[in-house]
């Protein structure tokens, strides 16, 4: 029966979800007024002093608010009101009847068993108290969330859950996040914790569109059991977002805040600045008399002579320009005081403002919130602009209630591309001398020396030239929007139906400016085979032109993300106590959704005319390709929840999803959970009134959920378009290389978890503890297969991971305000995560996630996953590098080496609070450790000669460090440390001739760091203009992230939270990615 009502909402759900937020618009604004307002103060027994926070509610009903800083509130309740409740965290709950006056105090008395009685948000928003769970979860407020501003609340998260790590995939003005929990399951599929907004299923592409003002809480749901609920989408955890709703005191609330940050690139690679211009041309730039390197005027290498430190030296930089008898430019030979490759980046901006509108009363809600983000980026020629506008609200009419929500979000970005030689800008930039002013080639067109026929560098091209002539311009606009119908027609049923339509349209154009060359530019004066001679035949680098258009979820990823989505839930919630002591429920309920993405890309290289953009006016024929894809799932879910007494709890939970990515035979599949939780400081009298211990709760789960790791349509072999088929320029179809099975089935996630909470000391000091498993079985993988077969590979069910770990979270109120005026807040978490390959393909031991060159992220039987292998030196059994008796140069060992695990085993949060007065005091700092990067970016800097490790031996012969010698036989080796074999060529010969250029093992580093994440200075100046009557509120706030980071000294290359890929192949850096940055700002916020 839910199905078919399901469906039949479902069919018309965009145009109910339409004409619903419009009609609700219309009505919460009228004025009600057969209610009345009571308003009061909440004071603390113990000092006297006013409670803040406290939770103000009319008895039996969902209508509340929350006493302001000086402990007041004013709550507009309906007629019928006979008694309100106040609750807040540390006192106990007090329910105080209602007279006929307006006017109520309350004096509330601290409380020794109020953690169990927090209020949490779970799978498909359903409240609990904490002492009902049986699952680890963690709340993160919106002041947690916002406290330094961040434009995307996912950074806000970070260091504040156990378990949860945070990681930006790059530093640019458009940064991708990836959120993940308790580490990685799936070797080949989606690792991303679920996002759910306001109880519903959102894109992932959502993170990046929402306003993270507007949100209220964040609650983390960290395993699988917590999430079961929502089945095979949250097999790796769930994010679930409630958004912030209106006032309900009756009276409008207006708010405004700005925030102003500026970012400076705080996290630069270690460079040399000893050294200029060579590499390796040899004679004639070789001096006869020492034999040591000379300078060469048009290298982009840095393997020269030392810099003349008086400046004395002049030189000459490239060519004459225009012509063989044009000017030169002649410079100092001398390294400048700050690199230029730290002066090509700019002071970044990011300014917010925001308003927000609310008001609302015992019946009726509404909010409504514009943002305006403006962000200059560090790179020249960097933006971004992000604007959203939403509203929320809800009526209550009797037994009926609708609540709806609705987000718009524009963002418009421009960043870089590539140069007109396909280069990359970083690449360029790190091959910068350390001895020629950046900014003296700054007009990248038209400059003398800067242009792109007379730029002095023969092997790159001007970096100006990158960031001024090749753009990637986005614009994206996201939807986000849902509606819930609630009916509650008898004290023990309530009916609930759920729509939401979420989705986003991508469009992005790349452009890049045709360069024309002069003869004498293409002529290559030195004859150096220079970039502008690869032009010499047509004098012409041609524009060129890609459009991007995406419908879906505003990004341009493809599966699991990029997805617009469609979902209806229809539940029955049937709830009663029986005998006084068995409190009951059982959710009943139907999800139908449809996920729907659209692409269309064309694109030419050979633009006619210069500056128009236009595929229509090119040579040639343009490149097309079009795609689309529709993902449908059907599920029917159950949760039984008997407590019994307030101290026992169990829930049992069932789903069944019907997906259409699976064959007919495959696609329906169960999971289901059971979970206990007992808190024996109520159950045992001799636990009761502890002064010391004053609640404990000990809870335990299995659950075993999915995890589709396939595309729509990836059962079915598939035929694409070639062309010369039979023969000439005729169109075929030919089959694909990759055979899909009919048999797929979804990844089987099957969990163990338990642990503890406990609050001691008067609720003074929180912990919680908490241990899991789990076991991802039938991994779905892309095996090699013999061509006999017809196909070159295959995708199978084969494999399992292994994870588990323990998680840790404790807070401690180390001194009260209220009773010492002076407060500080301890906040800590610790997580450790293990993973192991189990089983991959019987007669397998190893499976390529991601390769590059010799090195690769993979899985591995018995070890970590994600795990990094590559190429070692040679070295003896202590670890020392074995290196050759006449020559003193190592040698590479072919067999490739396990370095180590890519993503962190360990993960420590810790955040301390200090209030005194008006000021609060704010640091959030995070520790990672166990698991190591491929420093990429190493091999350019290393080829560039940029690096400070390429000149740590002086540039002339060294003996390569903690070295041996074989003094025995090859049979029977005896190794001696090296004392006196020294390496000839200390300088271009080694660092880019040797195997030490060659092997990975160089490149390889500890990835642990310890980064001060956010710091806040926050004053409360509310009390200083409270007189003036329209002014209720006044918040002022000096900021900062990202402020310090300390890594080992084996990493002089970058900051090893950034990843290359937002794919499972962590663990590397490349010149792709820009250096990270610190933030500093301010942040003011005045309520009306």
């Amino acid at each position: 029966m839910l199905l078919i009502i399901n469906y039949l909402i479902n069919h018309s759900m965009k145009k109910l979800l339409l004409v619903s937020l419009c009609f609700l618009s219309l009505f919460v604004t009228q004025v009600y007024a057969q209610n009345r307002t009571i308003t009061g103060t909440v004071t603390s027994k113990d000092d006297g002093l006013p409670l803040p926070g406290v939770s103000v509610t009319v008895t039996g009903a969902s209508i509340g608010t929350q006493t302001n800083a000086a402990g007041k509130f004013s709550l507009s309740i309906p007629a019928s009101a006979k008694s309100l409740t106040f609750s807040f965290i540390g006192f106990k709950k007090q329910e105080k009847q209602l007279g006929s006056g307006s006017a109520l105090n309350v004096v509330l008395e601290s409380s020794a068993n109020e953690l169990g009685e927090v209020v949490v948000t779970g799978a498909l928003g359903i409240q609990k108290a904490k002492r009902e769970t049986a699952y680890s979860s963690t709340t993160v407020t919106s002041k947690d969330i916002n406290q330094t501003n961040v434009t995307n609340f996912a950074n806000g998260l970070t260091a504040k859950v156990a378990g949860l790590a945070i990681q930006t995939v790059d530093n640019s003005i458009d940064p991708n996040v990836t959120i993940k929990l308790r580490g990685n399951r799936s070797i080949a599929g989606n690792n991303n914790a679920l996002i759910v907004i306001d109880g519903v299923p959102a894109p992932y592409g959502a993170i990046n569109s929402i306003n993270p003002d507007d949100i209220a809480e964040t609650q983390i749901l960290k395993g699988a059991g917590a999430a079961a609920l929502y089945g095979s989408e949250a097999s790796n955890g769930a994010v679930l977002i409630t958004t912030k709703r209106g006032a309900s005191n009756g009276k409008p609330v207006i708010s405004y805040n700005n925030s102003f940050q500026i970012q400076q690139v705080g996290f630069f690679p270690k460079f040399q600045n000893t050294y200029g211009m060579y590499g390796g041309e040899g004679a004639p730039y070789i001096d006869p008399l020492t034999g040591g390197a000379t300078y060469v005027p048009y290298e982009n290498q840095l393997y020269g002579p030392a810099y003349d430190p008086t400046g004395n030296t002049k030189v000459q930089v490239g060519y004459p320009a225009g012509s063989a008898t044009g000017p030169t430019l002649v410079v100092p030979y001398k390294a400048l005081p700050k690199n230029p490759i730290e002066s090509f980046f700019n002071t970044g901006i990011v300014e917010q403002n925001e308003v927000s509108v609310q008001q609302g009363d015992a019946a009726n809600s509404f909010y409504l919130s514009a943002q305006n983000v403006y962000s200059k980026g560090v790179v020249p020629n960097d933006k971004n602009l992000r604007t959203s506008v939403s509203a929320r609200g809800a009526r209550t009419l009797g037994i009926f209630k609708a609540d709806y929500s609705v987000s718009y979000t524009k963002t418009d970005v421009s960043t870089y591309g590539t140069g007109y030689n396909g280069s990359l800008l970083y690449t360029n930039l790190m091959q910068w001398p350390a001895f020629l002013d950046i900014k003296q080639f700054r007009n990248a067109n038209t400059g003398t020396f800067s242009n792109p026929s007379d730029f002095y560098d023969a092997y790159a091209i001007n970096p100006y030239w990158i960031v001024d002539n090749s753009r990637i311009n986005t614009s994206r606009d996201v939807f986000l929007s849902n509606l819930k119908l609630s009916l509650n027609p008898t004290k023990w049923m309530d009916l609930a139906y759920h729509v939401s339509y979420n989705f986003g349209v991508n469009q992005q154009r790349f452009t890049q400016s045709e360069v024309r060359f002069t003869p004498y530019g293409v002529s290559d004066p030195y004859g150096a085979s220079s970039v502008q001679s690869t032009f010499k035949n047509t004098l012409l680098a041609p524009g060129r032109v890609a459009d991007v258009y995406q419908f879906g979820d505003g990004t341009l990823n493809g599966y699991p993300s990029g997805y617009a989505r469609l979902q209806g839930d229809a539940t029955v919630n049937l709830h009663h106590t029986f005998f006084n002591d068995f409190k009951t429920s059982l959710l009943l309920g139907n999800t139908v959704w449809q996920q729907r993405y659209k692409a269309m890309a064309t694109s030419s290289n050979s633009l006619l005319v210069p500056n128009v953009y236009n595929v229509a006016y090119i040579g040639g024929i343009p490149a097309a390709n079009e795609s689309e894809a529709k993902i449908r799932q059907i599920a029917f879910f159950a949760d039984l929840n008997i407590g019994y007494k307030n101290y026992a709890f169990f829930e049992g939970t069932l789903r069944n999803d019907r997906d259409s990515r699976l064959s007919a035979k495959n696609r329906s599949f169960y999971y289901p959970s059971a979970k206990l939780s007992f808190v024996p400081t109520d159950a045992l009298s001799f636990m009761k009134d502890n002064r010391v211990l004053n609640y404990l709760k000990i809870y335990g789960s299995v659950s075993r959920v999915g995890n589709i790791s396939i595309g729509p349509y990836q059962i079915n072999n598939i035929y694409g378009v070639t062309s010369g088929f039979p023969y000439g320029a005729l169109g075929g179809l030919s089959a694909g290389t990759t055979y899909y099975s009919q048999d797929l089935k979804p990844e089987q996630v099957n969990e163990i978890e338990t642990g503890l909470e406990a609050a001691l000391f008067n609720n003074r000091l929180s912990l919680s503890a908490t241990y899991y498993k789990q076991n991802s079985k039938n991994q779905t993988l892309t095996v090699q297969t013999s061509s006999a077969t017809g196909y070159n590979a295959s995708l199978l069910n084969v494999g399992e991971v292994q994870s588990s770990g323990y998680e840790f979270e404790a807070t401690a109120d180390l001194m009260t305000k209220s009773a010492n005026i002076f407060g500080w807040r301890v906040k800590g978490n610790f997580s450790i995560n293990d993973s192991k390959v189990i089983s991959l393909i019987p007669g397998v031991n190893t499976f390529d996630i991601l390769t590059f060159g010799t090195a690769a992220v993979s899985a591995k039987v018995g070890q970590p996953f994600p795990l990094l292998r590559g190429t070692d030196l040679n070295r003896d059994p202590q670890g020392r590098v074995i290196v050759d008796a006449n020559t003193g140069l190592p040698s590479t060992n072919s067999t490739p080496k396990d370095f180590g695990r890519t993503t962190p085993k360990y993960i420590l949060g810790l955040t301390s609070s200090w209030t005194y007065k008006i000021a609060t005091l704010t640091a959030v700092s995070e520790y990672r450790s166990g698991y190591v990067i491929y420093n990429q970016v190493g091999s350019t800097m290393n080829f560039g000669g940029s690096s400070y490790v390429s000149a740590s031996a002086g540039r002339s012969r060294f003996i390569f460090p903690n070295s041996v010698i074989n003094t025995g036989t090859a049979a029977n080796p005896v190794y001696t440390p090296n004392t006196s074999v020294s390496i000839q060529d200390g300088n271009y010969g080694f660092w880019q001739s040797s195997p030490y250029n060659t092997a990975n093992s160089p490149l390889v580093s500890s990835a642990a760091f310890w980064k001060l994440r956010e710091v806040s200075l926050a004053f409360d100046l509310t009390q200083y203009i409270r007189h003036t009557g329209f002014i209720k509120g006044l918040n002022f706030a000096l900021t900062g992230r990202n402020l310090a980071l300390w890594k080992p000294k084996n990493n002089p290359w970058t900051d090893p939270e950034f990843s290359d890929t937002i794919g499972n192949g962590a663990g590397t850096t490349s010149a792709a990615q820009t250096p990270a940055t610190r933030i500093y700002g301010a942040d003011l916020r005045v309520t009306f």
